[in-house]
């Protein structure tokens, strides 16, 4: 435990040094997830607030004539219910040249400012202006803002397909004020598929002080099949495939199919010791609302020694969920979204294939919480905070179930299981590029926690010990309430050209920290707070990012939870992902 601290402290002391020298790098496809590489990449898609700049340095400004400024207005043509700039800011910046005097560089100053204002706010074709036909000698200084529209959006080649992408993608635009925000959110659902990349053009209307947003596609295969093979846990490797496909009813949607196994499933020595799991999803947006479907269907079967006789033990659950995201708020550098969900949970266990109703688990949670991205420190944060909530309904089990009996329903204990559980969840992530001199690091941490007042079944608690929260342990351990961690450092071997220079420049070596911890509120005696179980662990190891091939390797040395179950002191891992 005391080395972990240490360690987290020397990456905390190198991450200080590195904000003091360092600047940011090129993020490589599957370093990052697609949408995060893609809002920490496009902080400025376009800059229609460029101005052809006059050199200033060497004008005599003295012998420029002065007025003297009574008052200063700034009127805009069309009256809104929300003022598009605080007009606390608006006000400021106006403050600073009233009651002084000024000569025409100064008023230029003050135009650019209010402009850089509405700029800020994403309003970057709403344009201010010396009101024409008017005395600047008589102290009274009239400015209006010439709010930008938008005429129409245009998707490549403007088929009714891609008139359909643009209703599904982006919110009712036009004829309204043009904020940059808004097509971006726009950009955003068009590029959620893996095969778009979409970027766009502005450029003058028809109509005064309209534009057209111009938006034009680079494409990729809409189908994918992506292999992938883990051997991450001693004699548990597994296999992955994946069949997507983008668009498929051109709304700019994506659905999914995928099988996930044990390699020794393969073979006839473990039939009847593995777990499988088959998933399905379907997702796309409507405009600022994402709504997605999801399946996952498992199975997991294990081999009980008996004194004379052996069994299996058999486990089917299946999941149905639905889930859908609001847009509440996004400019360059922040993204906030309301999240909520509904999963249907169905467990059923079988020994000796005779199924074992007791032990039956129909749950149904209902989620809410908020997710989103920011920028802090030149680097990129995602966050997700949510509440669940076990509720009745789709022939969900209860806590207190109704007795039709004479008998009165037994109450029950506060170390039991609930079904009607809450808890909360909290996912945190953080990445940061440095270099210096052509060379470089790359900072990357990691906080996931669960919190809750009750008792939990399985299929609800936390887990630690898998090669995404703690590494280099055979099996996982979980709790009611726990929390994981992790703290790495890559390097960045090479950004020079030529073909040794680009492939090295796609190798990360990296080390690596790993901390978690888990305790269920009550212990097998039903007494309040069980025991903590810890885990830590330190890697090293290489990934490669390709277009077509990403892979992870290394050793994992543990430092503390040797105690909690046999595993050995050193485990090598690795990981293959392949796209065709």
């Amino acid at each position: 435990m005391l080395k972990v601290k240490k360690t987290l402290l020397i990456f905390s002391l190198m991450l200080t040094i590195n904000n003091l020298s360092f600047s940011e790098g090129k993020i490589l496809k599957n370093e990052l997830p697609k949408n995060e590489r893609e809002f920490f990449e496009g902080g400025s898609l376009i800059d229609l607030q460029s101005e052809i700049k006059e050199s200033e340095t060497n004008i005599d400004t003295s012998e420029l004539p002065k007025f003297f400024v009574k008052t200063i207005t700034l009127k805009t043509p069309t009256i809104t219910i929300k003022p598009l700039v605080n007009p606390k800011k608006i006000d400021k910046i106006l403050a600073e040249y009233k009651n002084k005097e000024i000569n025409i560089l100064d008023l230029r100053a003050l135009v650019k400012k209010l402009n850089e204002e509405y700029a800020n706010e994403g309003y970057i074709t709403t344009r201010v202006y010396l009101e024409p036909d008017q005395n600047l000698q008589s102290g009274e200084i009239r400015l209006v803002a010439l709010e930008g529209k938008i005429e129409e959006i245009i998707l490549d080649k403007d088929t009714a397909k891609d008139k359909r992408r643009v209703f599904f993608a982006f919110t009712n635009e036009k004829d309204k004020i043009l904020n940059i925000s808004h097509i971006d959110n726009g950009i955003d659902n068009l590029n959620r598929v893996e095969s778009n990349n979409s970027k766009i053009n502005i450029i003058p209307g028809t109509k005064q002080g309209y534009s057209k947003v111009i938006v034009e596609s680079e494409k990729e295969k809409p189908i994918r099949l992506v292999l992938n093979y883990e051997d991450t846990q001693k004699d548990k490797q597994k296999y992955k495939t994946t069949l997507e496909y983008d668009n498929l009813l051109g709304i700019n949607d994506n659905i999914y199919f995928s099988y996930r196994g044990d390699v020794r499933k393969l073979t006839k020595a473990h039939k009847d010791d593995y777990t499988e799991s088959y998933l399905a999803g379907y997702s796309f947006p409507v405009k600022s609302w994402t709504l997605g479907f999801s399946f996952n269907k498992s199975r997991e079967k294990s081999l009980i020694l008996g004194s004379r006789t052996n069994y299996t033990l058999l486990t089917k659950s299946n999941q149905y969920g639905i889930n859908t995201t609001k847009l509440l708020y996004r400019d360059a550098d922040t993204k906030v979204n309301l999240t909520m969900g509904l999963d249907v949970k169905r467990e059923k266990t079988y020994v000796a294939s005779q199924r074992l109703e007791t032990q039956d688990r129909n749950i149904t949670v209902a989620s809410i919480g908020v997710n989103g991205l920011f920028k802090p420190f030149k680097g990129i944060m995602s966050y997700n905070l949510s509440y669940s909530k076990g509720i009745k309904g789709f022939r969900s089990k209860e806590d207190n179930p109704f007795n039709a009996g004479t008998m009165p329903t037994p109450s029950i204990e506060a170390a039991d299981n609930r079904f009607e559980f809450g808890k909360v969840n909290l996912n945190l992530s953080y990445y940061k590029p440095f270099y210096f001199k052509n060379q470089g690091v790359i900072f990357r941490t990691m906080f996931n926690a669960q919190y809750t007042n009750d008792s939990l079944f399985s299929i609800e608690k936390y887990s630690i010990g898998d090669f995404s929260t703690v590494k280099g342990f055979p099996s996982t351990v979980s709790g009611d309430i726990g929390y994981s961690t992790k703290v790495e450092l890559s390097y960045i071997l090479s950004n020079n050209e030529g073909k040794i220079g680009k492939f090295l420049y796609r190798v990360r070596p990296y080390i690596e920290a790993d901390l978690g911890k888990v305790r269920n509120n009550y212990n097998e005696k039903g007494e309040k707070r069980g025991k903590i179980a810890t885990m830590s662990s330190y890697s090293i190891g290489i990934r490669y990012y390709g277009e077509k091939i990403t892979l992870d390797t290394g050793i994992s040395k543990i430092d503390s939870g040797r105690g909690l179950m046999k595993t050995d002191s050193h485990r090598g891992f690795a990981t293959v992902s392949v796209t065709f």
